[in-house]
């Protein structure tokens, strides 16, 4: 079994480096240094290639795809010019690393991927159907699902060991990053700035009624989005308890911090589903668990105390509540199931319910915003726009993807991950999906000694 690189310190430093290069970039756009952000992020990016191109590693590729954001508005200014740089950062960077590995391909891994291949088969019929309400879904989930099978088959198995450490403090370092700057006494007027302002995502406006929830900022952290923060905060988690590394509190309590502070519920979810499942497989856990909670329930309600609405916010995760996490999807989710009624097998198209093609229909109004799609329920969404049949082969796919090692934290990842699809979009979420894939498809972090990380079971 060989290691990508013969030296591994050079390895993990070099990466290293490139991940306080994105945190530098993140700190100049807080800072609004706009001009030098320009030269440090086209550095960041001529850096990144480098290391792609000499490690061939998917090390290279992740820190392109997650934080891309920060970067593309400030040194191509303009919707076009920011969608090609985007584009750029997260589509051609593992395209490229595809080629690279080329050699590496082994058909033979398909039959690992049964479900995942046929799935993949029957969204390409409807694209062939329902192309104008398919083709906007194309770079959101289609695109990305098909670079992670490509890269499953034998070509991350090249890229097989990784030197723990690097995993781990990519992780850190961005907690980090993301955390200290989020209590900066101005954040909540930065991030407002910076979302209206539309250079931050090529001229597009985003309104403030997504920055934050009860009154309390979210934590958008360098991913500048408070959900890819949260899911971020849960891989990060599944990580840490999965690798052999004795920092394992540590990495707990940096992870717990930062999904709180994203008040993301669907995320809370995923987070104390692993959570828990971690803390039933160990044994001696009495001292951890009760750290855990304490910290949770005094960072948790500090949080609310700022808030008067603390008591609207608790009852958004009762259930028996009208105004529940859930029920405010409610509205997307009946429209999903009328829609599954009209053709309940085969769905009314891929992209027909959830695309924004210039098809307007008028789903729900809230405040001053209009839904001309449905958002935010997948799971109701699917099968609304492929039908049972579809439906089912998603779920099978993505159990086929989680469940490669069965044990009790990935079977409770996999059933929090499911119930959070209920409530949000994340296989419409661009290439942060397939970072999502990768880590827990491959990262399954079988190891044979303390330092090393195998990127695939096989």
């Amino acid at each position: 079994m060989n290691k990508i690189d013969i030296n591994g310190k050079t390895f993990e430093r070099k990466h290293i480096y490139l991940l306080y290069i994105y945190c530098l970039d993140f700190l100049l756009l807080l800072f609004g240094l706009y001009n030098i952000l320009s030269i440090t992020g086209m550095i960041t990016i001529v850096y990144g290639y480098y290391l792609l191109i000499k490690y061939k590693s998917i090390a290279s590729v992740i820190p392109m795809i997650c934080h891309s954001y920060i970067i593309s508005g400030y040194i191509f200014p303009g919707p076009f010019n920011y969608d090609i740089f985007n584009t750029l950062q997260k589509y051609i960077s593992i395209i490229l690393y595809i080629i690279l590995n080329i050699n590496s391909i082994n058909m033979k891994e398909l039959t690992k991927y049964k479900y995942t291949r046929i799935y993949i088969i029957l969204i390409g019929i409807h694209f062939i159907f329902s192309f104008n309400d398919a083709i906007p879904l194309l770079g959101k989930s289609y695109l990305p699902l098909i670079l992670f099978l490509i890269i499953s088959l034998g070509i991350i198995n090249k890229d097989k060991v990784i030197n723990s450490k690097f995993i781990l403090k990519y992780f850190r370092i961005v907690s980090v990053i993301s955390f200290v700057t989020y209590f900066f006494p101005n954040y909540p007027d930065i991030i407002s700035n910076l979302f209206s302002s539309g250079n931050l995502f090529g001229g597009i406006s985003v309104d403030d009624y997504n920055m934050s929830f009860m009154g309390i900022i979210r934590n958008h952290g360098i991913y500048m989005d408070h959900r890819i923060m949260g899911i971020f905060s849960y891989l990060y988690l599944y990580v840490a308890v999965r690798a052999k590394d004795n920092n394992k509190f540590l990495d707990i309590m940096l992870s717990l911090i930062c999904i709180i502070s994203t008040a993301s519920r669907g995320s809370f979810v995923v987070y104390f589903a692993i959570l828990l499942a971690y803390l039933l497989k160990e044994k001696q856990i009495k001292i951890l668990s009760f750290s855990i909670l304490s910290l949770f329930f005094v960072v948790f309600f500090g949080l609310l105390s700022l808030e008067s609405n603390d008591k609207q916010f608790l009852e958004s995760f009762n259930l028996s509540n009208k105004e529940n996490a859930l029920s405010q999807r409610s509205i997307f989710a009946d429209y999903s199931i009328n829609s599954f009624k009209e053709n309940p097998l085969f769905g009314n198209g891929y992209g027909y319910l959830t695309a924004n093609n210039g098809n307007k229909r008028f789903i729900y109004a809230s405040k001053d915003v209009i839904y001309e799609t449905v958002s935010d329920a997948y799971l109701f969404s699917t099968l609304g726009e492929i039908g049972l049949v579809g439906f089912i082969l998603f779920i099978l796919s993505t159990k086929e993807i989680f469940l490669k090692k069965k044990d009790i934290i990935s079977i409770a990842f996999l059933i929090a991950y499911l119930i959070q699809l209920t409530g949000t979009d994340i296989p419409n979420m661009y290439m942060n999906y397939c970072f999502l894939l990768i880590i827990t498809n491959h990262l399954q972090l079988y190891s044979k000694s303390k330092n090393e990380i195998y990127e695939t079971a096989s």
